[in-house]
């Protein structure tokens, strides 16, 4: 009988495939729109860098001078309506950011400006240094990050706290330090080392032990980014940090992350102690296979100044 009852109105449902394509229409006017706006963008932005600006300057004035936001509900909008109406309108305003920022990072290209995942995340290694506690884990750990360079150097450090003073001083370029534990439950004390010296992740690898069950992970961290390249089958990961209380909510950043095609690989909830007192932060880490986060960075570069980049790095699994 459950079979029999059908309460979907097959009027309505035609309805609505109509509409669809009617706001499909409009959306693809809208993005044309965008596209403009970006072009008007590359061009100020490609005469202010060649004048001697730096990228993020530019960023700075093409952010500024973005006309987003313009939304408004129709005329005679019905009162019960209204508030889903403004809820759909403000992540369409976060649409458009994200396809302005695409967009303008296809034309700073072709206006031969290489912009790179790299000129986000500044690399500056000098030495192949590494300091660490050691014990098998991080031996392991070592074993596995050393394959990298050519003739790497090793300083132990009693404990974490003096391997990350090796770092600030600049006695190593690189420091080993445990990530994650089993399931892959963060080390508090090790984010909050992290945190506090503002260092970045290079690269993450799971650890065994002898008896191959520890199941830990190790990060290679350091004063600057390691960026990876893009090969086609890589995992990368990006790992950003951003406060609760941000220019973006977590729900807009997911829904860009996605846009662009990436993935949401962790995301934590963590307090910080900091000079104003506690504050909380989301600790994220984004996943892509074969791509690059170019269109990602400019858009947190543009319209969330206040995330910070934690780390980039490749193949966890």
């Amino acid at each position: 009988m459950i079979d029999d009852i059908s309460f979907f109105n097959q009027i309505t449902a035609s309805n609505i495939s109509l509409l669809s394509k009617r706001q499909s229409g409009m959306q693809e006017e809208r993005i044309c729109e965008l596209y403009e706006l970006a072009v008007d963008a590359a061009e100020f932005a490609t005469e202010m860098y060649k004048s001697g600006c730096g990228l993020y300057e530019v960023l700075s004035l093409v952010s500024q001078n973005f006309t987003g936001k313009n939304v408004s509900l129709h005329e005679n909008a019905m009162d019960e309506n209204k508030e889903k109406l403004c809820s759909f309108l403000t992540l369409l305003d976060v649409f458009d950011k994200a396809f302005f920022a695409d967009f303008l990072l296809s034309e700073l290209r072709r206006n031969g400006i290489n912009v790179r995942e790299s000129d986000f995340l500044p690399q500056n290694h000098i030495r192949e240094s590494f300091t660490y506690v050691k014990n098998p884990l991080a031996d392991e750990a070592f074993d596995v990050f050393s394959q990298e360079f050519n003739n790497p150097t090793v300083r132990y450090s009693s404990n974490f706290a003096e391997a990350v003073n090796l770092i600030n001083s600049g006695e190593a370029e690189y420091c080993l330090l445990p990530l994650e534990e089993r399931g892959g439950a963060r080390l508090s004390t090790i984010c909050t080392l992290i945190f506090k010296n503002d260092l970045k992740i290079c690269s993450v690898t799971p650890v065994f032990g002898f008896e191959g069950n520890a199941d830990m992970k190790y990060a290679m961290v350091s004063k600057s980014f390691s960026v990876p390249d893009v090969q086609k089958d890589d995992d990368r990961y990006l790992e950003i940090r951003i406060p609760d209380k941000s220019e973006i909510t977590i729900s807009e950043l997911m829904s860009v992350v996605y846009l662009f095609g990436a993935d949401v690989y962790r995301i934590n909830s963590i307090c910080f102690e900091t000079e104003d007192g506690d504050r909380n932060y989301y600790s994220i880490v984004l996943k892509d296979q074969g791509r690059d986060f170019s269109s990602l960075l400019i858009f947190l570069t543009l319209f969330s100044s206040d995330y910070t980049a934690v780390g980039i790095y490749k193949n966890l699994e």
